[in-house]
């Protein structure tokens, strides 16, 4: 069973990363979607397939960190995930991933674009399948 799709970075992401809460994310990645149906898993062609990235924010609060970045255009149709498209990097104790997304839009600060590839895949059963060597 998928727990989430999306398109899945590896470690170098964190080599940009403006400020660090107590817990890392073990697998930094965009969630395209959360518990998919059947109806809207990636296409077997698709997985393991690299796409390149813009990043050009970051935010954080006391529960989460990350990254805003720009899909390309290809992958629009694909995303359903939370308005603020973003990789987490880190949580705080009492936070949880999906808390990026909740992030005060005041607190999300504009930094240098740059570029990031990661792989489309899934997470199951506890593993990344598709990624990136991490």
């Amino acid at each position: 069973m998928v727990k989430y799709q999306g398109l899945f970075f590896g470690k170098e992401i964190y080599d940009k990363v403006l400020k660090n809460l107590e817990k890392g994310i073990e697998n930094p990645h965009i969630t395209f979607d959360f518990n998919p149906n059947e109806n809207i898993v990636f296409d077997d062609s698709l997985i393991g397939k690299e796409f390149e990235v813009n990043v050009v924010a970051f935010g954080y609060d006391e529960k989460a960190c990350g990254f805003t970045i720009e899909l390309p255009e290809e992958l629009l149709p694909l995303y359903h995930g939370v308005k603020r498209m973003h990789i987490t990097t880190s949580i705080s104790d009492i936070g949880k991933a999906f808390d990026t997304g909740k992030i005060d839009n005041s607190l999300w600060k504009a930094i240098k674009p740059f570029k990031a590839t990661g792989k489309l895949g899934c997470f199951i059963d506890g593993k990344v399948i598709s990624t990136i060597k991490i």
